[in-house]
């Protein structure tokens, strides 16, 4: 199916004329990368461009964050992100190694490593010295748990697809469960109060199994250990102990350190990030203390807005004294939160050029509760669009700032957003610039392919094509099919992508740009060659520091 033109479903049948791109292989498809990097080659090598990449790079550098460190009893995880995590053993600080996850039980270190250059290609590797693994099994899924003497890990049935448990017990490897529903995928869970479970994830509908027995049983949404919780609204997260309230922060995240939370030890370590940055704290039995005050002398204000169908919707600006650019950040997919992590950690050159960062609380996210997740999905996608627009607005209005100084982001599920916002305002009454990494774009070839690995699992998501009502909505919203009808000549819109990524494929993106690029306007496509869905943390100042320099070129032009 994957590369066919004509794509024959329930309710209709159509051409696609840039099927061919999805096959990602060929001189033709190398011919397309090629002048895609020419063209941006063509911008990055402009004098003015690449004084503003260097100087950007030296900018990140200085721009110092806490680093979140989680000690162990022998060995230090360094937590970058949920996706990327380094450890290294106390003995030997200076060997480090790279993982998705990664758990020490008695003398052994056991970790989740990427083998596939960013193509999420898991390996499990046992570790009982700093030099080398004891053994290696691949592939497998991204998360791993040990109870006692037996280690768990999942099972791969196609890329990103996770389908089964396995346990590996006394050197014998034994597959105790297999899920037969395409639309399920499996994930483990290491709980606060120490428990180990199997979720099955049907689009954000989750059932939970223990681990060993595999009995049903029920876990409560909210972060809860012991007598403290933290629960969050419209972005805001507290941190209860019982009915009091120890802390509250506008936005961002509340992470008490997984660790010793999954094995019970307390004080631990707290981690506080907000847009203003990190800060670290110490969780006793009854009280949390500050250790690390994050140093930020920028303003940071929530703000409201009400959405085209009445609904009050929030987020969160930051910025240094009177901004002259607007730089909107939007998800709203899965159920996820909002990852409104330090401004100057991510957008140091944005801020320093005068531009403010709104994060967004809009539905799809996880960033409220359930109701509003699932608010967000398959017909409920333009609610997300018009949520982010009326954000938009509201902040441009509170900064007096105007579209032609805006620029909108979206990254993966994003790409729906970005997409939507700019088939609404193609003339640039919203933005005068669109900022999409990895964008999810490609969506009604992608809801029809039932040979990728995620359409299936994410019927409930972006819809089934089955359902008459889904296939609809799809249909009026994918960007790289609205792309062909759109003419946006005073819209900027760069996008980037990767050679590996296995969630939204680079021809998705390219298939994007290029027809976009048809109906006027400058519209760049950057493709990068060795990694997939998300950037090795080595790599991440270079491209920053690139895409800035060029959106900042394009407001200052």
């Amino acid at each position: 199916m994957t590369g066919v033109p004509v794509r024959h479903t329930k309710f209709a049948s159509w051409i696609d004329e840039d099927a061919w791109m999805e096959k990602m292989s060929g001189q033709a498809w190398k011919n397309v990368l090629k002048e895609e990097a020419a063209l941006i080659k063509t911008h990055t090598d402009k004098p003015e461009v690449k004084k503003r990449i260097n100087n950007y790079i030296e900018l990140y550098k200085k721009t110092k964050d806490i680093t979140i460190l989680f000690n162990q009893p022998t060995i230090t995880i360094d937590w970058k992100s949920p996706f990327f995590k380094t450890w290294w053993k106390h003995s030997s600080p200076n060997t480090r190694h790279e993982c998705r996850d990664v758990i020490e039980s008695g003398d052994a270190v056991y970790s989740i490593t990427d083998i596939g250059d960013g193509a999420e290609y898991f390996e499990l590797q046992k570790w009982t010295t700093a030099s080398k693994p004891d053994y290696k099994i691949s592939p497998v899924g991204p998360d791993v748990a040990v109870i006692g003497d037996t280690v768990y890990y999942l099972g791969v049935e196609n890329k990103l697809q996770y389908h089964e448990l396995w346990k590996l017990e006394n050197g014998s490897r034994v597959c105790i469960y297999k899920e037969s529903s395409p639309e399920i995928n499996l994930a483990i869970l290491r709980l606060d109060d120490g428990r180990v479970l199997l979720s099955k994830e049907n689009s954000q509908e989750f059932t939970y199994y223990t681990i060993p027995g595999l009995k049903k049983t029920s876990k409560h949404p909210d972060w809860t250990w012991r007598d403290f919780s933290i629960t969050k609204n419209h972005g805001q997260k507290t941190l209860w102990k019982g009915s009091k309230k120890l802390l509250e922060i506008p936005a961002g995240n509340i992470l008490v350190d997984p660790y010793s939370v999954h094995s019970g030890q307390i004080p631990c370590d707290v981690y506080v990030i907000t847009p203003l940055g990190t800060s670290q704290y110490i969780l006793t039995e009854s009280s949390i203390k500050l250790k690390v005050q994050a140093q930020s002398s920028l303003i940071s204000k929530r703000i409201k807005g009400h959405s085209k169908d009445g609904t009050l919707v929030h987020g969160i600006l930051t910025y240094n004294k009177a901004p002259k650019h607007l730089f909107a950040i939007g998800y709203g997919a899965y159920g996820l939160e909002s990852q409104t992590g330090p401004v100057m950690s991510r957008w140091a050159p944005l801020v320093n050029s005068g531009w403010a960062i709104l994060y967004t609380f809009i539905r799809g996210g996880g960033d409220h509760n359930d109701a509003w997740a699932k608010a967000g999905r398959v017909e409920g996608r333009h609610k997300t669009i018009e949520d982010f627009e009326a954000l938009v607005r509201a902040s441009q209005e509170s900064l007096s700032i105007g579209p032609e100084h805006t620029t909108i982001y979206g990254r993966s599920a994003g790409g729906l957003l970005m997409g939507g916002s700019l088939a609404n305002h193609p003339d640039g009454t919203l933005a005068s610039a669109i900022y999409a990494e990895v964008p999810y774009v490609d969506e009604l070839r992608t809801i029809t392919n039932t040979e990728l690995p995620l359409t299936t699992l994410e019927h409930n998501e972006f819809g089934n094509p089955e359902r008459l009502e889904d296939f609809i909505s799809v249909g009026l919203l994918s960007p790289a099919d609205s792309a062909i009808s759109i003419l946006s000549p005073s819209v900027f819109v760069l996008t980037r992508t990767a050679e590996f990524d296995s969630q939204v494929f680079a021809y998705e993106p390219v298939k994007w740009i290029r027809r976009l690029r048809k109906g006027g306007g400058l519209k760049l496509c950057i493709v990068e060659s060795g990694q997939g869905h998300f950037t090795p943390p080595d790599k991440t100042l270079r491209q920053w520091a690139t895409d800035c320099a060029l959106l900042d070129s394009w407001m200052l032009r």
